[in-house]
């Protein structure tokens, strides 16, 4: 018992001080759902999200309101290998995006991302650590709203989930670290830094909630404060659907607004 305090009072220290490095030097903030860091009961899963998201960020020049609505449908593909003390994990992630902004309308394929690294648990902590590379196959023709950021970023993250003997409270966080590669026209944009915290746990057998703050920062001093509250429904452990709600809370110079996401889950 005394092992399992430790190990769960030195995670939270190391997740809250993560947490408010990023918003206080202003790098970048991300967390995702429930159970972010645990293994599926399969060595494969379908992931399938579709997001509706709302923006609004104010031009320097003319201090008005630029809006941008995306709708993001995103395939993603994971592997993790058997065993529950160490292994390996990766994944593909396929994004289709419709995006309304202030140069118009525009559809298409986004930026494919492709990962890989080790996962496993010590004690009730299970995480994984990746490294992704994030390829410019997205259109960015600079007469028509962006649908890619048009350049090969490289991330380095961690994620992870504590939970409890009896598996009712979780505790989930991401930390990943941006290298962000020149465009097409030669622009190299500031690394950043990801980092979030969700909290929550079963409310009956069949549903989880888990709520918490995500964001966004990055290395000119930008930022974005989001909070994020996950719903979850299992249908079995082969099927499971999440709801995902998003607010933005604070900004600087970076588009704040709010989303919702439908997830769907599938392992086999």
């Amino acid at each position: 018992m005394n092992y399992y305090f430790k190990d769960f009072k030195n995670y939270i220290i190391s997740l809250v001080m993560a947490l408010a490095i990023a918003t206080f030097t202003h790098t970048k903030v991300h967390a995702d759902d429930i159970f972010k860091g645990a293994k599926t009961p399969t060595n494969w899963q379908i992931d399938k999200r579709v997001i509706y998201s709302l923006s609004e960020k104010k031009n320097k020049i003319t201090g008005t309101g630029e809006k941008t609505r995306a709708s993001t449908s995103r395939t993603l593909l994971k592997f993790r290998s058997d065993g529950d003390k160490l292994g390996v994990w990766g994944f593909i992630d396929v994004p289709y995006k419709s995006v309304e902004g202030p140069l118009g309308k525009n559809a298409g394929l986004g930026d494919f991302t492709i990962g890989l690294g080790p996962r496993g648990r010590f004690g009730n902590l299970y995480w994984q650590l990746y490294t992704s590379l994030v390829l410019p196959t997205g259109e960015t023709d600079k007469r028509k709203t962006p649908v890619g950021n048009g350049r090969t970023d490289i991330n380095l993250g961690l994620l992870s989930t504590y939970l409890t003997e009896d598996q009712k409270f979780e505790i989930d966080g991401a930390l990943e670290y941006r290298i962000t590669g020149e465009n097409k026209i030669d622009i190299n944009p500031p690394n950043e830094l990801y980092g979030g915290l969700l909290a929550g746990g079963k409310l009956t057998e069949k549903i989880r909630f888990a709520t918490g703050v995500t964001g966004l920062l990055n290395e000119n001093h930008d930022y974005v404060l989001n909070s994020r509250t996950v719903l979850r429904y299992t249908f079995s452990k082969r099927v499971h659907l999440e709801a995902v709600f998003d607010k933005g809370l604070e900004s600087r110079d970076m588009p704040k607004g709010s989303s919702i996401g439908i997830f769907v889950r599938y392992n086999f």
